[in-house]
């Protein structure tokens, strides 16, 4: 549910953008659809009745139980709809004044008391393969390219159902599989820090992929891109650490400390530098402060 809602702002956004990621998740193939599906909004004085509101939880992945317990379930009382949405830290309960709800609260999944009056809530889907009209008939026009476990997880998807592991046939249903840098907006830049430890890290990840899916047999294509099909399709900024593999001829102040090292400061800011000190914690930036003072920095 993260991926989905982190995907939906990156299409959406127009503005400036810095997006974090680990290698690993720069280099795994998408679905075609992820961030394109709405989530199901909800606040008090929105008209949808708890009948509907369950229909529309199931086509998004939700499972239907007697107990509100865990992200991706949900279930209906009456009037009451509870639902734990899948990026959630609680779930919500909908109290219903005939099709309209009437008010919305936070409850604890362990206890089922409430915790606090929300004014909406955003339910996004709870898988990343929604076995809708399209996947249906794709999985039924892959059927005969399969045998075994494969075939067997293609019939079920063609018949509708959720399931759990049905995400492995994403890469049989589809061509063409997106990586992170594929939805990112027009322009945008692809930045990598450590550059050669993200690229010897990349490198590995998707051999031992290779090698899984050759000792698998797997027939579809690799769920894990190559690191130059991933991170070469844009403008790239490669950093390393500070002197690489270079020596700088950079020395420390070996033997100063104390007033000897507030005074060297106090000189370096005297002749125009800019000189910034840390420590390990506010008690000992603020007795470097003292010290600096008393040098006259």
């Amino acid at each position: 549910a993260r991926r989905e809602a982190t995907v939906r702002l990156l299409r959406r956004a127009t503005g400036p953008l810095v997006v974090a990621a680990p290698v690993t998740a720069a280099i795994q193939r998408l679905g075609p659809w992820l961030g394109l599906r709405r989530p199901i909004e909800l606040s008090a004085g929105v008209e949808m009745a708890p009948d509907e509101l369950a229909e529309r939880l199931v086509g998004l992945g939700y499972v239907r139980e007697d107990l509100v317990q865990h992200r991706g379930e949900f279930a209906v009382r009456g009037f009451i709809v509870d639902v734990f949405p899948g990026d959630a830290a609680h779930p919500a309960r909908l109290e219903f004044a005939g099709d309209e709800i009437e008010r919305l609260r936070a409850f604890s999944a362990a206890t089922q008391t409430s915790i606090s009056p929300i004014g909406g809530i955003a339910v996004p889907p709870a898988r990343e393969l929604l076995p809708d009209d399209d996947v249906r008939e794709r999985a039924r026009g892959a059927l005969p390219r399969y045998r075994g476990h494969l075939r067997d997880v293609l019939e079920r998807l063609s018949d509708g159902l959720f399931f759990e592991g049905m995400e492995q046939a994403i890469p049989l249903l589809f061509d063409r599989l997106p990586v992170l840098a594929d939805v990112l907006p027009e322009a945008g830049w692809i930045v990598l820090s450590q550059a050669r430890r993200v690229m010897d890290r990349a490198e590995t990840t998707a051999g031992d992929a290779e090698a899984l899916a050759e000792a698998m047999a797997w027939p579809g294509p690799p769920p894990v891109a190559g690191p130059e099909h991933a991170l070469g399709g844009r403008a790239r900024l490669d950093l390393t650490e500070f002197a690489e593999g270079e020596d700088l001829g950079i020395a420390g102040w070996g033997g100063l400390h104390g007033e000897r090292l507030a005074r060297r400061a106090a000189g370096l800011a005297s002749d125009g530098y800019r000189v910034a000190v840390t420590g390990a914690g506010q008690g000992s930036v603020q007795r470097a402060v003292e010290v600096l003072e008393r040098a006259g920095s």
